[in-house]
């Protein structure tokens, strides 16, 4: 009677190759680049006025007179005036309001440049002074405003694509009040902000 006898299980050919497919599987994952360090992340994509700085770098501050672009829209302070009072005379009454300081009157024009309308959803508006106080618009003087056909820019108001509008922000101030810059923060989910300086 013959006896067959079994190989053992480590010297079979299937085993073996096998095991040589498993090694140059192994092999071929640690030395080959992983997708992870072979991808090329996509460019921040960032607006006119803040080209490439850090977000840690100071403010941007511009004069009267020049256009800047937050966030597809473009502000510019036309024109910057005084008043005691805002309001008119009607048969002797005086239907307005009077500063507790003096009233400055910025007027500004803003032009939405993106192909979608957009609203001024917050209330974007500020003067700072050399102190370092923040004022905001006198709500009740710029509901009493309205000269040569301009009248205040209000909370929701609507910007269509390419059509520019003029309006005014005011604000009481104190007479002393020196050093006044105008605070844009637009306008995005990310906001940033804009200073105008006043020259006064």
């Amino acid at each position: 009677m013959v006896t067959k006898i079994e190989k053992k299980w480590y010297k079979k050919w299937w085993v073996w190759i096998i095991m040589s497919l498993l090694a140059i599987g192994i092999l071929g994952n640690i030395f080959s680049p992983s997708e992870e360090t072979t991808q090329i992340p996509n460019e921040r994509e960032v607006t006119e006025v803040f080209p490439s700085e850090e977000s840690t770098a100071s403010p941007k501050t511009f004069k009267v007179g020049d256009t800047f672009v937050v966030d597809f829209i473009a502000f510019r302070v036309d024109k910057v005036t005084t008043a005691s009072k805002v309001g008119k005379d009607i048969l002797g009454t005086f239907m307005g309001v009077e500063a507790d300081g003096i009233f400055y009157i910025i007027e500004l024009t803003i032009e939405n440049r993106a192909k979608e309308s957009k609203n001024i959803f917050m209330d974007v508006f500020k003067i700072v002074d050399d102190q370092g106080r923040s004022f905001d618009p006198d709500a009740e003087a710029e509901i009493y405003y309205e000269v040569g056909g301009k009248k205040a820019i209000t909370f929701g108001d609507q910007l269509q694509p390419g059509l520019p509008i003029t309006g005014v922000k005011i604000f009481d101030l104190p007479k002393t009040a020196k050093g006044l810059k105008l605070e844009i923060e637009c306008c995005g989910l990310i906001t940033e902000k804009v200073y105008i300086d006043l020259g006064i």
